[in-house]
């Protein structure tokens, strides 16, 4: 009677402790998106916290761990893009932890081969809708977000057939480039983050910034002349 006790009692612990299920034979999560009440996004490199509580947006990001092949585990590495706390709605708020970058997932205390690059992109773009139209213009820049895009060709200027997966690729400027407000901002924050650059005795942000010179002023052909005067400013 106390072994049974005993094991029920472990049971419970695990549970209250969030281990998460154990991978079944198939090598899948089988996770069931009514289990969560929502799910904490942490991102692995700001440690920017954002907390999902819309249910298509869970039920997309379970489909997303659902879809992938766990085998053949591997010690975990140092960092992960994106960090998640799904956050059941019984066993007292118990969590069930996965790390994920484009290459692999962490799950407990196992790392595996999988393509969370979709994954990513969509965490991405849920973490993009909460940020500023300034924070957005200093994510594309700084991150040097643009050039890993590849859009634009040596001239900077914009390659219109490669933007078609603009939304899955770039969340940020998909973002920015739905709101009214983008203009404005690109206007008062880009321009700012440029003369930044200019005046940089940096020969790295100099680049960037004849890199962010010509990007606005192939997008933005009302900005030239404003650009132009930081760009030859004595």
């Amino acid at each position: 009677m106390k072994r049974v006790f005993a094991a029920m009692l472990a049971v419970l612990v695990l549970c209250l402790w969030g281990c998460g299920p154990a991978i079944p034979t198939g090598g899948t999560l089988e996770l069931n998106a009514d289990d969560f009440d929502h799910i904490e996004v942490v991102n692995g490199l700001t440690g920017k916290t954002l907390s999902i509580t819309n249910r298509t947006d869970i039920s997309t990001i379970i489909k997303h761990l659902n879809g992938y092949t766990l085998e053949d585990p591997q010690e975990p590495a140092n960092g992960n893009r994106y960090n998640l706390n799904l956050v059941y709605h019984l066993q007292g708020g118990a969590k069930l932890h996965i790390g994920i970058t484009d290459t692999t997932l962490t799950h407990d205390g196992g790392m595996y081969q999988v393509n969370g690059l979709a994954l990513g992109q969509f965490l991405e773009g849920l973490e993009c809708a909460t940020m500023t139209d300034q924070e957005l213009i200093r994510y594309l820049f700084e991150n040097n977000t643009m050039e890993e895009l590849g859009i634009t060709d040596e001239n900077g200027s914009i390659s219109l057939d490669k933007i078609t997966n603009l939304k899955n690729a770039c969340p940020a400027l998909f973002e920015l480039l739905g709101r009214p407000t983008m203009i404005e901002s690109v206007a008062q924050y880009g321009t700012a983050i440029m003369k930044d650059y200019v005046d940089s005795s940096n020969v790295v942000l100099l680049e960037q910034a004849e890199a962010i010179a010509n990007f606005l002023k192939e997008t933005f052909p009302q900005l030239a002349d404003q650009i132009d005067k930081i760009l030859n400013a004595e």
